[in-house]
C-alpha cells in the first residue's frame, strides 16, 4: 500500500500486483492514493489496476464513507458507519479471487452477513467477504480456499485487528458489478469499521 516514487520503486526492487498479473487484476481499491484530508467524505475510489477502468463511487452524499488518515501502520483507511455507508463499482468480466484489509468493528460474531466485498444482485452466488449468518466466517462457506492473514479458515474471530481476507471462487461471481460495505441489495447488511484495499481478480490464485 505504501506510496513509493518510481525512482524509489527500482531501487527496492517492489512487485506490485499489476505486475504479477496484468490483465487479470481487474480492480485495486487503495486507501492510501486517496488524495484527501482527515475526515472527509469519499465520493469516489480510483481504481490503481492496470485498466483503471472499475473505481468504486457514491453519488449520494449520506451514503459516503470517511476517510481517516493514520491509521494502519501509519496509513490511512476508509471507514464504514455500518449504519449509511457503502460504494459500488461496475465490473466487465467475473470475479474470482478477493482480497481486502479490513477491521470490521461491529463485534463479534457478525451480526448477520455483514459484507465487506461482493455482488450488488440479491443472489447467492453474488456474495464475497461477509458475515455467515450470525457465525464468524466468510461466505460462502462451500467455497473451499478462504484465507484469512494467509491461514486456511473461513474464521474471522477477532474484531479487535485487521485482517487480510482472501476468497476464491472459481466458477466466478458479481461479473456486473461489486459492492462494498453492504451484502447484496440488504440495506440492514452494511459493514461497520475500515477497509484499506481491495484486489479483485478475474482468475483463481492458488
Amino acid at each position: 500500500m505504501a506510496r513509493l516514487t518510481a525512482t524509489n520503486r527500482a531501487r527496492v526492487g517492489i512487485t506490485y500486483p499489476n505486475q504479477l498479473t496484468g490483465e487479470r487484476l481487474a480492480v485495486w481499491l487503495r486507501a492510501d492514493s486517496l488524495d484527501l484530508t482527515d475526515g472527509a467524505a469519499v465520493s469516489a475510489w480510483g481504481d490503481e489496476s492496470k485498466s483503471g477502468a472499475n473505481p468504486a463511487s457514491q453519488a449520494t452524499a449520506l451514503n459516503r464513507p470517511t476517510y481517516k488518515t493514520n491509521i494502519l501502520n501509519g496509513l490511512p483507511v476508509v471507514r464504514f458507519d455500518g449504519t449509511n455507508a457503502f460504494m459500488d463499482g461496475k465490473l466487465t468480466v467475473a470475479a474470482r479471487s478477493v482480497f481486502a484489509v479490513v477491521n470490521y468493528t461491529g463485534g463479534t460474531p457478525f451480526p448477520d452477513y455483514d459484507g465487506a466485498i461482493g455482488g450488488q444482485n440479491n443472489d447467492a452466488a453474488n456474495v464475497g467477504i461477509v458475515g455467515y449468518g450470525g457465525n464468524a466466517a466468510i461466505y460462502p462457506t462451500s467455497v473451499t480456499n478462504h484465507r484469512v492473514n494467509g491461514v486456511a479458515t473461513a474464521a474471522f474471530t477477532d474484531p479487535t485487528s485487521y485482517h487480510t481476507v482472501y476468497l476464491e471462487n472459481p466458477s466466478g461471481a458479481y461479473s456486473a458489478s461489486y459492492r462494498i460495505a453492504q451484502d447484496r441489495a440488504t440495506t440492514s447488511r452494511r459493514w461497520i469499521g475500515d477497509i484499506a484495499e481491495i484486489l479483485i481478480y478475474t482468475t483463481t490464485l492458488s
